[in-house]
């Protein structure tokens, strides 16, 4: 899956994923062309711990690559080590991932159920860009979401607002909800809505698999897949 993150030219890069963005095929999309890529999620309290089966995410090559990590409200009180590992993987940005909706993530307060909490990712949002700006260090903070928990709790409008409103700089929207998981059509209209709504980056996610389908999304003027 491809989306825009952060990329003046607008040609598609390598969207944030749980699996399959290990550093062989990030190299292989640099190749072809990625302006950008992004590692697999990591659990932020395991880099905290210095595990080496998260470390091992974050292996690098020159080719850009930015880092990935999922927080959990409880680790907000010391960033250093997070930081160390960002710089020292040449991260040019923190995506914090909201979206992820497996149930291992979800069911210990992470990824997509935190949707349905949107200060909370506001506090995490504004507490990590505080951290890094305490440190001297311009690091851009995004966040990637989904719409909402279900058809019934469409939230991906509040939570883009308030990740704004805390010192993010740029949303991805992966359009679909936690609960539909990878099923039914991405909804790129919501994502066309927040493009509308905000003032920072929207970046679209979802259903875009071939060079084809990136230039049809890439038809409308306000909207980059």
């Amino acid at each position: 899956m491809v989306s825009v993150l952060f990329n003046p030219s607008g040609s598609p890069v390598l969207a944030p994923l749980t699996k399959g963005g290990n550093l062989p095929f990030r190299r292989i999309c640099a190749h072809f062309g990625a302006q950008i890529t992004t590692s697999e999620m990591a659990y932020a309290r395991e880099i905290k711990r210095g595990s080496r089966r998260e470390m091992v995410l974050f292996r690098s090559h020159p080719s850009r690559a930015a880092l990935a990590f999922s927080w959990r409200p409880t680790i907000l009180r010391n960033f250093s080590s997070l930081l160390k590992v960002a710089i020292e993987n040449r991260a040019k940005f923190i995506d914090l991932n909201c979206g992820c909706p497996t149930y291992e993530v979800v069911r210990r307060g992470l990824g997509a159920c935190l949707l349905s909490r949107a200060n909370v990712v506001g506090r995490i949002v504004e507490r990590a860009a505080t951290a890094f700006l305490n440190e001297g260090l311009s690091v851009p903070i995004t966040v990637k979401i989904r719409l909402g928990d279900n058809d019934n709790d469409i939230s991906a409008s509040k939570v883009a607002r308030i990740v704004e409103e805390s010192g993010g700089s740029a949303v991805s929207l992966h359009g679909r909800t936690r609960v539909q998981r990878y099923s039914k059509a991405a909804d790129w209209d919501m994502v066309r809505q927040l493009v509308q709504e905000r003032s920072i980056p929207i970046n679209g996610n979802g259903d875009v698999l071939t060079h084809y389908e990136a230039r049809y999304k890439k038809r409308s003027p306000d909207v980059r897949p």
